[in-house]
């Protein structure tokens, strides 16, 4: 199974944060003109409702999108203001999330808290800071922190992520540190790529969902593993309402793995339940494998599966069933339908690497089914 399984909250994380900061009612520098209650504007992505107050100031708004996941397409924002007019800070909500920012004196942004509904539990409360704006007040860069990973975006003069640079928490070493770049349609804002480099490889976007914006095919060239698996392509469905992953299909030359996710049973972290495997190689009997897959709701690392097939049984426990961070394989173990019964039910403790997942060594334990052997008594002594 492959071990570079990219959260899939990421990509909604990024493309709702584009729409927020550029569809949402802003802080504007003038006020409408007084005694105007309520103010429409309207743009290709979908429309705001501005509420004002007597002196024109916006007291409230409702965004109305077009695209993006169903559950956030509607935002509602609030603003507090100081005595004078300025903005303190405002909220914004939808089914999706909920966001507050708080404004300096120049009314620019210079702290977030934002807390989803959706996705894996250490990445729904993120913090964002370190707020930079040139000279003109266009958003330069700002950093996320949450306990999945730490990041850094730059922003076009549109307010759309255009480069990310992250350092994650969890999963393997080699998948940690990334940087990924982002394009744009200068119409609609959709984006049109999206390429994420590490050690481990890189995965390129090469089409996404015109209604939802998020990944529908990618590229992936990876530096690790058999070659007949560094290159794959990679097709998602997506959960229409959530924006979560319902499916997601990976194709190389070693054969097809279709990945289901607990969204197809209105589960609310998007991580792996199940799988299905059709592979090109190896003994006949083992070629079409369905595994059940446990993984962690807190960071969606894999910590156990069952996979089985004509030939076996096997049950792997990975380090994240002990809290482990990396999700590599710590213990196998196989039940065999052939071969000598001695042989057929087997337990082997696995090192693996935790830079790139690969085995490092392996040892088996004794075999369950192998007897003892008797000792033989000791010899009399005259």
């Amino acid at each position: 199974m492959n071990l570079n399984k990219p959260r899939a909250f990421a990509f909604l994380s990024v493309i709702l944060a584009g729409m927020i900061l550029a569809g949402s009612a802003a802080a504007p520098a003038q006020a409408a003109p007084k005694g105007t209650k309520k103010q429409v504007k309207t743009d290709v992505r979908g429309k705001t409702i501005n509420q004002l107050d007597k002196k024109g100031r916006i007291v409230s708004a409702v965004r109305l999108d077009k695209f993006g996941p169903e559950l956030g397409r509607e935002t509602t924002t609030v603003y507090t203001r100081d005595k004078q007019g300025k903005p303190l800070s405002r909220t914004l909500t939808n089914k999706l999330m909920s966001r507050q920012e708080t404004y300096n004196k120049k009314g620019r942004v210079v702290k977030a808290v934002q807390d989803d509904n959706f996705g894996v539990e250490w990445g729904r409360h993120r913090e964002f800071d370190d707020y930079k704006y040139n000279k003109q007040g266009f958003l330069i860069s700002n950093r996320e922190t949450s306990k999945m990973e730490n990041a850094v975006h730059k922003y076009d003069k549109k307010k759309r992520v255009i480069e990310s640079k992250i350092e994650r928490k969890v999963g393997l070493g080699a998948q940690r540190k990334s940087v990924i770049t982002y394009a744009y349609d200068n119409k609609t804002g959709r984006p049109v790529q999206r390429v994420e480099k590490n050690d481990y490889g890189i995965i390129r976007t090469t089409a996404f969902d015109p209604i939802l914006w998020l990944p529908v095919k990618q590229q992936a060239k990876y530096n690790f593993g058999l070659g007949s698996t560094r290159e794959t392509r990679i097709e998602y469905t997506w959960d229409k309402k959530t924006g979560l992953p319902l499916q997601r299909v990976d194709s190389n030359k070693y054969g097809v793995t279709q990945t289901f996710y607990d969204t197809e049973e209105k589960g609310k972290h998007g991580i792996p339940v199940g799988s299905m495997a059709k592979i090109n190689f190896g003994l006949k009997a083992a070629r079409e494998t369905r595994t059940v897959i446990k993984s962690d709701p807190r960071n969606g690392l894999t910590q156990a599966t069952k996979a089985e097939n004509k030939y076996e049984t096997k049950w792997i426990v990975y380090d994240a069933y002990n809290d482990g961070l990396f999700g590599v394989p710590e213990k196998i173990e196989n039940k065999r339908k052939f071969g000598l019964g001695v042989d057929r039910h087997t337990i082997t403790q696995v090192k693996a690497n935790t830079w790139n997942g690969l085995f490092t060594h392996t040892k088996e334990l004794k075999s369950p089914d192998r007897k003892p052997k008797k000792k033989k008594p000791p010899k009399k002594t005259k």
